[in-house]
């Protein structure tokens, strides 16, 4: 009859106050809370099953567990944290981890339910669930080691639950002189952890610490950190403990702006460079307008691209889902950090490994089908040979570029004779002026001997 009203009970638990759909992180964006790297957690466990029923054909499960943990403020159940999917296994032992945090509103009086599913199919997640067992966290921190049977649905014993806890300690300052992941000061805190054995197959070794990376300084350039623990056995060579965070970066939308002023003035300069060559005869004057009008257009363009991120809202980090929208079109796809923490006390080993990963800088949102700013300008290089094979000489890009570095210089000569033609009239000396102007008249000839000025210029438009 006990039995019976305890499954009662937790049926009753199951269905009241429960959204499937709710899982920790969403519950953490509603309330605008992030986890905070260099948080000491209340403890961490590390999950393993045993004598799971096989179905009626003898075959064994392909077990996950799933933790929910009861907040009593809001009567409901959240989906805490998830295992990874042991293929075929009665007895699987997990490499996920669990890490209860007191900033989530956990203490000792929190209800946390275990689930175990079968998970039938794995693309869409199709499972049915075994067994599950509710516990409270005050009784997990109480010991170092628990197993607890799992309850099915109708109150009879499917397997058994067995949680290794890890209690966390703060290390004293002058108890340590190795320096952290994120390379702090050696006086920094750190926290410890008392490992509960050497590894699974191996007795328990008593006093072994576990360093917890201080990350301090990763909230300086990262944001909205995502976390993810690990326990991987390796025999005799003692367990070995992963601490994964991705994290977004700050600079997702603050460096497109920076990079946009640059490209702002750059054009800015470059409309006040044609609008102050006066009126040209044609056909240069249609050109000259054509240019404007091209300027133009960018600094609108660049300048409202810099509103629409400088007015962004919300997290560091533009998916690939959003690809082609134009209102974020400068910024990074997929812009993030991920951090590995490794460390094996019995081997005294320990490093930490950092990966920045970007998607590919594309015009999504332009919808351009011809294969990309690195595609045009590979076909723009080899053009010349196409038209001739035996021509062998440099790209239209470098004749282009070239040639417009040649009149820029030539055109700063020009200011500069004339610059001094004006200095010696304001002083009212003669002296000089002819030589000025017979090095300009040389200059510009000879510049019309090397390269043809029309030809050139109609390099550069085309």
């Amino acid at each position: 009859m006990r039995s019976q009203l305890l499954v009662l009970q937790q049926r009753m638990e199951l269905h009241r106050g429960q959204d499937p759909d709710l899982d920790v992180h969403m519950w953490r964006i509603r309330r605008g809370h992030t986890v905070d790297p260099c948080e000491l957690p209340l403890c961490e466990i590390s999950l393993a099953c045993d004598n799971l029923l096989c179905d009626g054909h003898g075959r064994p499960p392909n077990p996950v567990l799933v933790v929910h943990v009861y907040f009593a403020t809001d009567a409901v159940w959240i989906k805490y944290a998830r295992t990874e999917v042991v293929e075929k296994s009665s007895n699987p032992g997990f490499l996920n981890t669990v890490t209860f945090r007191a900033s989530d509103g956990l203490n000792g009086e929190t209800r946390v339910r275990l689930t175990a599913y079968d998970v039938r199919e794995h693309v869409s997640q199709t499972a049915t669930p075994i067994g599950s067992s509710v516990v409270t966290l005050g009784a997990v921190l109480e010991t170092d080691r628990l197993r607890i049977p799992l309850l099915s649905p109708a109150g009879t014993t499917v397997g058994f639950l067995t949680m290794t806890v890890w209690k966390l300690e703060p290390e004293d300052k002058g108890g340590s002189t190795e320096s952290t992941p994120c390379r702090s000061a050696p006086d920094h805190d750190v926290a410890v952890i008392c490992s509960h054995r050497r590894s699974q197959s191996l007795p328990p070794r008593l006093g072994t610490k576990l360093k917890l990376p201080h990350q301090g300084q990763l909230r300086l350039l990262f944001a909205n950190p995502h976390m993810h623990t690990y326990c991987f056995h390796s025999g005799l060579g003692g367990d070995i403990y992963v601490h994964e965070v991705m994290a977004e970066s700050r600079l997702c939308f603050l460096f497109p702006q920076q990079l946009l002023a640059l490209w702002i003035q750059e054009e800015k300069e470059l409309l006040q460079e044609v609008a102050g060559m006066g009126e040209l005869h044609e056909p240069w004057h249609t050109r000259q307008v054509e240019l404007l009008d091209r300027h133009l257009h960018l600094l609108h363009l660049y300048s409202q691209a810099k509103e629409n991120l400088e007015a962004h809202k919300g997290t560091y980090f533009k998916p690939s889902s959003r690809k082609g929208d134009r209102m974020l079109e400068f910024a990074p796809v997929n812009l993030h950090l991920q951090r590995m923490w490794v460390q094996n006390d019995t081997l005294r080993k320990s490093g930490f490994y950092d990966i920045i990963t970007v998607g590919a800088f594309t015009a999504h949102s332009h919808k351009s089908k011809n294969g990309g700013l690195i595609k045009l300008l590979q076909q723009l290089k080899e053009s010349p040979s196409r038209t001739n094979e035996t021509l062998q000489g440099p790209s239209k890009i470098r004749m282009a570029h070239d040639a417009i570095q040649a009149i820029k210089q030539l055109r700063r000569e020009v200011v500069d004779g004339m610059r001094a033609l004006m200095k010696l009239a304001k002083e009212k000396q003669t002296t000089g002026m002819l030589t000025i102007c017979e090095d300009m008249i040389s200059k510009v000839c000879g510049a019309l001997k090397r390269w043809t000025l029309c030809d050139s210029i109609k390099m550069f438009w085309v």
